[in-house]
């Protein structure tokens, strides 16, 4: 990864909409994910990290940072930023293991914004000449 921020990223995040033209959006808690041998094998812990940075994925429309490189600077291999935004201790073997499960992803760069829209609908302006 580069020197700069790092960010997290739900992969196949279209999974978890429920409405997508919702604001503010929410997401489904999948009750297969009992059946799910990678979520199984994550500690209770692990599977509380994950429905937080569900949470805040949502809520923060993708952008989220695992930490800054002034962070990983001064403290090494720092999750300061999401053990903030979290509430929590958040530990790099913790996100390694969501990682290592496929339920989350790593980027070097900020990810694009999610695109929700209003749940109220414009009224069509336009009238017919």
């Amino acid at each position: 990864m580069s020197d700069g921020d790092r960010w997290i990223v739900i992969p196949h995040w279209e999974r978890y909409q429920h409405y997508k033209d919702r604001d503010p959006p929410w997401i489904k808690n999948y009750t297969r994910q009992l059946s799910d041998d990678d979520y199984l094998g994550l500690s209770f812990h692990q599977c509380g990290v994950l429905h937080r940075l569900r949470l805040l994925y949502a809520a923060s429309d993708g952008q989220v940072r695992e930490s800054t490189a002034t962070e990983r600077r001064r403290y090494g291999e720092s999750t300061a930023t999401v053990s903030r935004r979290l509430g929590g201790r958040v530990a790099r073997a913790t996100l390694e293991a969501l990682s290592d499960a496929g339920l989350i992803a790593f980027s070097a760069s900020k990810p694009l914004a999610l695109c929700y829209k209003s749940a109220s609908p414009e009224a069509e302006t336009e009238t017919e000449k």
